[in-house]
């Protein structure tokens, strides 16, 4: 229970960051929102649960198929 707190106050925490980033600058926040940010926290969050490269594999070629269009 205590690994799912953890997941979900790191996420929340990136989205506070990028809101408040976005207050003194949209520019900034817009950039920092734009990088794949919450692919990059599915991975780690993926790895660190399964510790199978192969299923992050397979998903960022779905995500990389996705986003082409």
């Amino acid at each position: 229970m205590l690994y799912y707190f953890i997941k979900i106050i790191i996420s929340a925490i990136s989205i506070l960051l990028i809101s408040e980033l976005a207050k003194r600058s949209s520019f900034f926040g817009g950039l920092v929102a734009s990088l794949p940010l919450v692919s990059l926290l599915a991975f780690l969050w993926l790895y660190v649960d399964t510790k199978e490269t192969s299923k992050i594999i397979d998903l960022s070629y779905s995500i990389f198929w996705l986003v082409i269009p």
